[in-house]
């Protein structure tokens, strides 16, 4: 049931009550996550490699099937000349 609900790997909490479905989203937790993944773009074209990593590392931690950050993680290291990690 957890699955149906999910965005993006981040896992709701969901109490099953009779026929009543109770789904728990935390929104300041995907706002602040969606805020970290912004923030980690501006200092991607801003040149600053490093900040922009540990944000999408935060990114990628709450939501583990967010794309778009390990895609933006990948092309930093790749800025950086890590291609190992890239």
């Amino acid at each position: 049931m957890i699955e149906i609900y999910s965005f993006q790997g981040y896992k709701p909490s969901v109490k099953i009550d009779g026929d009543i479905i109770h789904v728990h989203i935390d929104n300041h937790v995907l706002d602040s996550t969606q805020r970290n993944f912004d923030k980690a773009c501006d200092l991607c074209n801003a040149q600053k490699f490093d900040k922009a990593i540990s944000l999408l590392e935060e990114v990628v931690k709450v939501c583990p099937l967010h794309v778009d950050g390990y895609r933006m993680m990948a092309q930093a290291y790749m800025m950086l000349g890590d291609l190992d990690k890239a």
